[in-house]
């Protein structure tokens, strides 16, 4: 027992030492291998910073430390610092840009969204305009309102109206404003005197000023029923001779007169049967071409005492209505300057103006074109003298020997007679028919009566000349 009770104790004892021998190794280890551990943590965070200087910029002032474990370890949280300071930097970074970006999105969705509906404002605003712009074209133009007659006007009834369509309330924009009336402030009639003969008519103009005028109505009036007739146009028919005054007048009492003289309807071709002395064409001019510069070339022996004469070799009644500056203008020069023909009619102040044109129209033009060109170029006159009286000549034939070489031939020039004369009729100019005096009966020039036989065929030499004259003094008055 003894035995047995000593064995244990000697190995309790042996336990107990090996035990306490154990703890004491493991004790020392603790203490050596503590300081060991540190660089080894140390070197990893160092190595993560060296990392981390190598890729920045070389102006940077970081660097890595050699050799100190404490620098070491500072090195690391310093380095872990600024890792964790980049980090926060760079999300800091996309954080704004991406808030930037989200910021301009929205920008340019706000922006699109107000430039669509200013877009639209816009459109809604053009569009309104030109509803309203082709409304007051509809309502006010500016043509002659001579078809208005008092109880009617060229300005839409209110109840014929397109109702203006509202523009949207997105748009901000209100509707427009009615246009206020503008008043009639002149009354223009197209002649200030005319004299027709009887039986005749004449179309008289009226033109209200301003254009934009809103109340476009007016009335003619005249004193003398029983001379002319007028209808809602201002067509005037000639019924007995007598003088009468025609006047058209606006509501507002706004006029314009004309004067218009009626004469005894002439018999037989001619407008008295009075032959009349030289001294009646003093106050005359007379406009032409070629043909009409051989009589003035024959009248200086007093046929036609102090008659002017406006003449250009080649002139027709188309290139007479050519711009001034027109290359290769055909205008006669009058007291050596180059005017226009109606000008010209102007400057001379004769108040019976004789004009024969077309032959040279004819060779290129129809004769309906060339007398259509023939009320063009009256119209201009009368527009800058409105007091005188136009004659039309009658064109005279060629010579049979040279008829139909061209579109200038006998034949148009008598279908150009006939349609010019039923044009005085409808004007109140006078119709002064030469060529029946002139042609041998079938239509053409007598060969007694042609300057150049041989060439043109169709000027007249001092008899034909003569003959005309004759002609002209018992067919004017």
């Amino acid at each position: 027992m003894k035995k047995q009770g000593i064995i244990s104790i000697v190995l309790a004892a042996a336990l107990s030492a090996a035990f306490l021998a154990g703890c004491g190794k493991s004790g020392a280890s603790s203490e050596t291998s503590q300081p060991k551990s540190l660089p080894t943590v140390s070197a990893v965070e160092t190595k993560i910073s060296s990392e981390i200087s190598e890729s920045k910029p070389e102006s940077s002032t970081e660097s890595v430390p050699e050799s100190s474990d404490e620098s070491s370890e500072e090195s690391g949280k310093e380095s872990s610092a600024e890792i964790s300071e980049e980090s926060s930097k760079e999300s800091s970074k996309e954080s704004k840009a991406e808030s930037s970006e989200e910021s301009s999105r929205e920008s340019k969705t706000e922006s699109s969204e107000e430039s669509s509906r200013e877009s639209k404002a816009e459109s809604s605003k053009e569009s309104s305009k030109e509803e309203s712009s082709e409304q007051e074209r509809s309502e006010t133009h500016s043509e002659p309102v001579s078809e208005v007659t008092s109880q009617e006007s060229s300005k839409p009834e209110q109840s014929s109206k397109p109702e203006q369509s509202s523009k949207p309330q997105s748009s901000g924009q209100t509707s427009k404003e009615e246009k206020k009336d503008i008043p009639v402030s002149k009354v223009n009639i197209s002649h200030s005197s005319v004299t027709m003969y009887e039986g005749r008519k004449f179309q008289l103009g009226c033109y209200l000023e301003p254009a934009e005028a809103t109340d476009r109505r007016f009335s003619w009036y005249w004193s003398d029923a029983s001379v002319i007739s007028v209808d809602s146009t201002g067509l005037i028919t000639a019924l007995k001779p007598g003088t009468v005054k025609v006047t058209a007048i606006t509501p507002a009492g706004i006029s314009a007169e004309c004067t218009v003289t009626v004469k005894e309807k002439p018999a037989g071709g001619k407008l008295t049967g009075i032959t009349v002395d030289p001294s009646w064409f003093d106050d005359a001019v007379f406009v032409g071409d070629s043909v009409t510069n051989a009589l003035y070339n024959y009248s200086d022996n007093g046929w036609l005492s102090d008659a002017d004469f406006i003449c250009s070799v080649g002139m027709g009644y188309h290139s007479a209505l050519w711009d001034i500056n027109a290359q290769g203008n055909l205008h006669p020069v009058y007291y050596g300057k180059k005017v226009t023909t109606d000008e010209a009619v102007r400057l001379s102040g004769r108040k019976n103006v004789f004009i024969m044109l077309g032959m040279n129209d004819l060779g290129i033009y129809s004769p309906e074109v060339t007398v259509e060109h023939m009320l063009e170029l009256c119209d201009r006159i009368l527009a800058k003298s409105p007091d005188v009286q136009i004659y039309i000549e009658s064109i005279t034939p060629l010579i049979a020997s040279m008829d139909n070489r061209s579109s200038l031939n006998n034949r148009n020039i008598a279908r150009y007679n006939e349609l010019a004369a039923q044009a005085c009729d409808e004007r109140g100019y006078v119709f002064v028919n030469v060529a029946e005096v002139v042609s041998d009966g079938k239509g053409n020039l007598k060969d007694e009566l042609c300057f150049d036989p041989n060439y043109m065929g169709l000027h007249l030499n001092y008899a034909g000349c003569q003959i005309w004259v004759n002609y002209l003094m018992s067919h004017v008055a």
